[in-house]
């Protein structure tokens, strides 16, 4: 019975899918974002390396 009552109240797999995206595109985006700023931002914006 209470089986029946969560499979009739859970969302669609196509739901589940779409709520997996929501989640994957943002970070996806922010990887692709912090690469292009790694090689692209100019010497004067950067970090400087705490290495020596």
């Amino acid at each position: 019975m209470m089986w029946r009552f969560i499979n009739e109240h859970s969302p669609s797999g196509a739901g589940w899918f779409y709520t997996a995206l929501c989640a994957i595109f943002p970070h996806i985006a922010y990887r692709i974002n912090r690469k292009l700023h790694q090689l692209t931002d100019p010497p004067w914006k950067r970090k400087p390396d705490s290495g020596d």
